[in-house]
Order: structure tokens, then sequence, then C-alpha cells
């Protein structure tokens, strides 16, 4: 799927791809809106993971991090508990677009797994 097109430089099979899943998406909830909410509820909860590594890098402390974070740890806390509190209330009340999202989230991570065997096999070869 990574194959990119000679005359645009784009992964032209995961964009085709992709437009197909959105098409069979839109086909079976039967709103783009309820599509958009799917996403909004994946990139909250990627984003809640991403504020999370502040709390490990700086248990970690990893050194010249490159950026100060004032009043550390009450902003991050403070945006995680809302960030949290979202994803719940998705959850609660609007569970098939959100458990859709968590049920391809947890697809995708064998699939992960797969093409990242078989990428490392091809490096091999070539």
């Amino acid at each position: 799927m990574a194959d990119v097109s000679e005359k645009y430089k784009t992964p032209y099979k995961a964009m085709i791809f992709q437009a197909v899943l959105a098409t069979v998406l839109i086909l079976i909830w039967g709103s783009f809106i309820r599509i958009i909410t799917f996403v909004t509820f994946m990139d909250i909860v990627f984003m809640a993971l991403a504020t999370s590594t502040v709390f490990v890098f700086r248990k970690r402390k990893v050194s010249n991090s490159g950026y100060k974070l004032s009043y550390y740890p009450l902003i991050p806390v403070i945006y995680l508990v809302i960030t949290i509190a979202f994803v719940v209330n998705t959850l609660v009340s609007l569970n098939a677009e959100s458990w859709t999202g968590v049920l391809i989230m947890l697809v995708g991570i064998p699939v992960y797994y797969y093409f990242k065997k078989n990428s490392h096999a091809r490096d091999l070869t070539d």
C-alpha cells in the first residue's frame, strides 16, 4: 500500500484504499457526520496518549527535550482529565461510532506488525 506514484509522489494505493473505506462507511452509517464523530473520537484518544508521554519523558529525564512546560504537571493533568472525560462521554453517548473506532484501532495492531515483519523481510532480500 505504500507504493508511491512516479508522477505525483503520493501513496496512491493507500489513498484508493482510504477512499473505498470512507465510501463503505458512508453507505453503512448513512451520514458523513457520524464518520467525522468517529475520526474525531480517535484523534482525541491519540492526543491523550501523546500528552501522557510528557509524564514518561519527564520520569525518564530525557535530556534537552527542546521544550519547557510551565506549571508542570498541572497543565497536562487538566488536559488529560478533560480529554478522558470527552472520550468516556463519547463512548457512552455515541457508542456505535466510538466502539467502531476502538475496534479498527485494535485490528490495526496485528496489521501493523504484519506489514512491519514483511517490510523487514523485504529489506533483507533487497
